[in-house]
């Protein structure tokens, strides 16, 4: 299987650009953000393999020790951002952010184990969501030293974008239910996701960052990576694209995100959460249990992406 040819996050209007030594704090804090991201996409890795949050699938365990490795890499690197700019160590994160880059394994909103086809899609969706977002902090960021570090782990995350697309193409063998998969977690993530968004619209905005142009570009650009698995796996439909029409209307028109926007302010609607649980319950009832992992396998080292496509 070739790589996919990955497309990149645009944005509706050019950004303004950030000098990170005049907006210390404002940058720090970016940086801080993106560190507690990458701590919770390790700490979801490192659970791919796990049956309590799981289901197995011989992917995940070869796919694990690769992200594992350079996500570990990646953190370590914002790190040493946090502390060039002047701070000991990364800034703590808010109580509504602590909250939600650990909800989702909680079992109280998502039912679990993931079947296989969800656990890759919420691979995708973070490091789809993560990649737009460091791309355009990049591409926005002036001073050299800082950029070159953003640049060469976005080199890096290109991998990872790859090994989720085939890691999502395999999991949907059989997989009946994906696109009303896709609307109800996504559904239930924007429920965790209401309140740190909140907090995170004033951390883009104190460095000069267009929150609603970034939060469309990186809405746009997950799905973009989606329609390269429905393209390879034949599942591309009209509904699936009117959700296309809906996202290219988020990335092109920031208008449109301030509307949706306004979502995070509303009211939960009554028995949401519990629609999302039971949604998860009923298709673990459904679906066919992933392929197993052999198990006393010996640990070995982190294969590389090109080995893991062959497999």
């Amino acid at each position: 299987m070739a790589p996919h040819v990955l497309p990149v996050p645009s944005v509706a209007r050019p950004l303004a650009p950030v000098d990170p030594y005049r907006h210390r704090e404002a940058y720090a804090r970016v940086l801080s953000m993106l560190c507690h991201a990458e701590a919770a996409a390790l700490e979801g890795f490192k659970l791919l393999t796990h049956p309590d949050f799981v289901q197995t699938h011989a992917m995940f365990a070869k796919a694990r020790r690769f992200l594992v490795q350079d996500e570990s890499r990646h953190l370590e690197d914002l790190k040493q951002l946090v502390r060039k700019l002047g701070y000991d160590d990364v800034l703590p994160p808010s109580p509504e952010e602590a909250e939600f880059w650990s909800a989702w394994r909680s079992g109280r909103l998502f039912a679990l184990p993931f079947k296989p086809s969800v656990a890759a899609l919420f691979c995708l969706l973070s490091e789809g969501l993560g990649y737009a977002f460091l791309y355009n902090l990049a591409q926005a960021t002036r001073a050299p030293d800082i950029r070159a570090v953003l640049e060469a782990n976005l080199e890096d995350e290109k991998s990872h974008l790859q090994l989720s697309l085939v890691m999502l193409e395999r999991a949907l063998v059989n997989d009946r239910t994906f696109l009303a998969d896709v609307l109800i977690y996504l559904y239930g993530y924007s429920l965790l996701a209401r309140r740190p968004i909140r907090r995170q619209r004033k951390t883009l905005e104190a460095i000069g960052l267009d929150f609603y142009v970034i939060f469309g570009s990186s809405i746009r650009f997950v799905f973009d990576l989606l329609k390269l698995v429905l393209a390879e796996t034949g599942r591309y439909s009209p509904l699936w694209g009117v959700l296309d029409s809906f996202t290219q209307g988020l990335g092109r028109a920031p208008r449109f995100m301030k509307l949706l926007h306004l979502f995070m302010f509303l009211p939960e609607p009554p028995f949401s959460r519990w629609f999302v649980y039971q949604w998860g319950r009923l298709t673990l009832r459904l679906s066919p249990q992933g392929q197993s992992s052999p198990a006393g396998e010996r640990p070995s080292p982190a294969p590389s992406l090109a080995a893991l496509v062959r497999a």
